[in-house]
């Protein structure tokens, strides 16, 4: 018999019975949107770390320091780097202690110095002024909390720093020097006390060597090669694509662990869904006799409760998913609303990928299916003549 005729037949039977199947497509459609909100929230959050964490450049840089003191990063170690195929740029930096002073204030942290592409590869924007020129500084917001002064009060006051150059730059003996700078920029970074410098200052102070350097790359894919070759010279290479994989590793469990709390109400769904076909299954057992005695094939009485299974998965899987959809939607305007008024970026907190809508719907559909094997076989077993009996 044709597919057509028979889900017409199952479309009639589950309408004939309209409160329980109401009730078994809310069971599933509320397992499905409680899956499609847990693993939302798992990807928005993965999204969010990530996109916090790089931009699209990131996974082009890779970040060279040198561990030893027998191996110094200097000029002609970096002309070596330079040269290396697939490197497009290289940009030392200096890290050193540092005191920064204002008024009768004072905050310990550590300087940073860099050219100026140095600060675009590291991703070290001025939410409130500009990159540091010779004479000028740019402080973290945090700095800013420790001198107890406003962030705007700040920008353009002059400030001393204290800062210790090691041995280790200079190749001289460690010595202190007391300078003063003009703060042009506030760094968005509550929890850091560092200060942002030209390294042309350092340089002119005797610097010779470099705490590290940020290698920019053509492509991404020669990072391995250009790593091994550097770490063959004897220094430490740091790439972001490490963090990004640990990062995705624990959101990869995490969404795991929320998915099982999903599963939980599907389960309970599909129990419900199992009892609906049961239920039909002995309600309409005279009635599968007399289709039986008519002429129905085993086949199509088993097709029969299949495509009713389906139906009731596929019905609830759909509703499901846009429960859950548009629960996200709404909590992420929620929440952003109230973001803003406190005066934070707006930000999405559920993602939904398509490729895991889909997934989710045919997941639905083949838990339908699944539930749908016991009492379809039962109904096949079924005897004409029994059942036409059958009170």
């Amino acid at each position: 018999m044709r597919l057509s005729i028979l889900a017409t037949i199952s479309l009639k039977n589950l309408l004939l019975s309209r409160l329980r199947t109401v009730l078994t497509l809310l069971g599933v459609i509320i397992g499905i949107s409680t899956i499609v909100f847990l693993i939302s929230l798992g990807f928005g959050l993965e999204e969010l770390v990530t996109r916090q964490l790089t931009t699209s450049t990131a996974f082009q840089i890779v970040d060279l320091y040198s561990t030893s003191k027998l191996l110094k990063l200097n000029n002609d170690q970096l002309k070596v780097i330079k040269n290396i195929t697939g490197v497009k740029a290289v940009e030392p930096f200096v890290q050193i202690p540092a005191n920064i002073k204002y008024d009768s204030t004072s905050a310990e942290g550590i300087a940073i110095a860099g050219a100026p592409y140095y600060f675009k590869y590291a991703q070290i924007k001025a939410k409130t002024g500009q990159i540091p020129n010779a004479g000028e500084v740019i402080i973290t917001s945090g700095n800013a909390k420790l001198l107890a002064q406003s962030e705007k009060d700040l920008i353009g006051k002059n400030v001393t720093l204290e800062l210790i150059l090691p041995e280790d730059l200079t190749g001289q003996p460690e010595v202190k020097k007391t300078v003063e700078f003009k703060i042009v920029g506030i760094v968005d970074d509550s929890e850091s006390s560092i200060t942002y410098l030209p390294l042309s200052y350092i340089e002119e102070q005797g610097a010779v060597n470099y705490t590290g350097a940020k290698l920019f790359l053509t492509d991404q894919k020669i990072v391995p090669s250009v790593r091994k070759y550097v770490e063959g010279l004897g220094f430490k290479a740091y790439y972001i694509g490490d963090t990004i994989s640990q990062v995705r590793q624990f959101f990869d469990i995490f969404r795991i662990v929320l998915s099982l709390f999903g599963m939980v109400a599907l389960a309970v769904a599909a129990v419900g869904m199992f009892n609906t076909l049961t239920i039909s299954l002995m309600e309409r057992t005279r009635e599968i006799g007399l289709m039986k005695a008519l002429g129905f094939k085993r086949k199509d009485v088993h097709r029969l409760f299949l495509i009713e299974a389906s139906f009731l998965g596929l019905v609830g899987g759909i509703l499901g998913i846009l429960t859950g959809y548009l629960t996200t939607k709404l909590i992420n305007f929620i929440l952003n609303l109230v973001g803003q008024r406190m005066g934070a970026e707006a930000e999405k907190i559920f993602v939904t990928p398509l490729w895991f809508t889909l997934a989710v719907l045919g997941f639905a559909v083949l838990v339908s299916l699944t539930v749908g094997i016991y009492p379809a076989r039962r109904a096949v077993r079924i005897s004409p003549l029994n059942a036409l009996r059958y009170e």
